[in-house]
């Protein structure tokens, strides 16, 4: 609900609005059938075992407001909060603050800072599966599973987030329209994957859970509250159009990214595992190196009577992943790097009337490809050639057909 309520001492109608949500959210995991489960299972995947069934529910409660206004024909104003009830996971507060100050029609300064909550998924605390090679089994388990429980693995908290961002929108030159923004993010208590944990301590769990495992060696891991991270970017949006008279329209876009992920804490072991660090250095590799610190990207729109032509350019910066020794899942490690590319994306649309269009159009034309990994992190089976982190597909040129109907 929203409502404009006038106040005397305003200059304009306070806003208000408010709403309730409620989620009922479910998640179950099935036994395989007994061939399925009997040892080593088919190509080396088993079926899930009895001690990996779950079927389990929550409910979800949240309610929120906001109130909204100018204090000034230039100043504007908002501050809202919402507030949950996890049945699992409980309650929870948060709220966000935003601004912005116009000082003429081409220049406004904006700014917002909020906190933010996120409970762990169901599957984040129930999936649970085991995967063997001819020498280590390699076993995801769930949190709350005895075998967790055996090594010290705490429950899953919710993440928490305090965030915080500055802007600027402007128009430069006539009809060029600018904004750049900078923020930071830090979520505390971050819902990760741990590295591969092995040891007597993580035998006995295993077994002690009924699940088989076959080789020398078996390497465990689960989902845990393991770091804390901070995010730092910025952002750039440039619009402008080229009016070409009778010859059509170019509408131009120009986008640019710079983010940086740092993790500022990790979080140690249990003593059941002999208090060491549960995040490997390939966890927080794939925090920190393999999301690409920079990323542009620049488009040009033409539109002529019914056709219309897109062209885009987007580059991306370097990336890099560390990778565990495909044997053991343990060191020693090796830097998968991916170096920076530029994209080209092309489109031709037609408008045969007012609902209905087609557009035929190819990503990535000139068929790019990140670099091959590193031969000792593809596995058993040589079959990761890619980088998983890559930030473009793999697959090179995609070409497709789109129709559009509007009615």
């Amino acid at each position: 609900m929203s409502k404009p309520v006038a106040l005397d001492f305003l200059p304009a109608p306070l806003n208000v609005a408010g709403g309730t949500e409620y989620r009922h959210e479910t998640y179950k995991l099935e036994a395989g059938d007994a061939a399925s489960r009997y040892k080593s299972g088919s190509q080396a995947f088993p079926g899930y075992q009895f001690t990996d069934a779950r079927d389990v529910e929550r409910d979800i409660v949240a309610v929120y407001t906001e109130l909204g206004t100018r204090f000034t024909p230039e100043w504007q104003v908002s501050l809202a909060t919402r507030a949950e009830h996890y049945s699992d996971a409980g309650d929870t507060a948060i709220g966000k603050l935003a601004t912005r100050y116009d000082f003429n029609p081409r220049f406004a300064l904006r700014a917002t800072a909020s906190t933010g909550f996120r409970a762990p998924t169901l599957a984040e605390q129930n999936f649970s599966a085991t995967n063997v090679t001819p020498t280590v089994s390699n076993i995801q388990l769930a949190v709350n599973s005895p075998a967790a429980t055996l090594l010290g693995a705490p429950q899953l908290k919710p993440e928490e987030s305090e965030n915080v961002s500055l802007g600027l929108v402007f128009e430069p030159l006539d009809n060029v329209f600018a904004s750049i923004d900078i923020f930071q993010i830090d979520i505390d208590e971050r819902i990760i994957n741990t590295g591969n944990l092995n040891g007597p301590a993580v035998r006995d769990a295993i077994a002690s859970n009924g699940i088989f495992f076959q080789g020398s060696s078996a390497n465990l891991a689960f989902f845990t509250n393991g770091v804390d991270t901070r995010t730092e970017g910025v952002d750039l949006v440039l619009d402008w159009s080229t009016d070409l008279d009778a010859y059509g329209q170019i509408r131009w876009n120009l986008t640019g990214t710079r983010i940086k992920t740092e993790v500022t804490h990790i979080k140690n072991a249990s003593p059941q595992l002999g208090g060491g660090l549960l995040i490997t250095p390939v966890i927080i590799s794939g925090l920190e190196e393999s999301t690409p610190e920079h990323k542009f990207s620049i488009s040009a729109n033409y539109y002529f009577g019914d056709f219309n032509f897109l062209l885009r350019l987007t580059r991306y910066g370097e990336s890099s992943q560390l990778s565990s020794d495909a044997g053991t899942g343990l060191a020693p490690f090796t830097l998968n790097t991916i170096s920076p590319e530029t994209l080209t994306d092309i489109a031709l649309g037609y408008d045969f009337n007012d609902a209905f269009s087609l557009t035929l159009g190819a990503n990535n034309l000139f068929d790019k490809n990140p670099e091959e990994t590193a031969t000792i992190t593809r596995g058993a089976t040589n079959a990761s050639v890619y980088p998983t982190f890559a930030p473009y597909s793999v697959d090179g040129t995609y070409y497709y057909l789109r129709s559009s109907f509007r009615f």
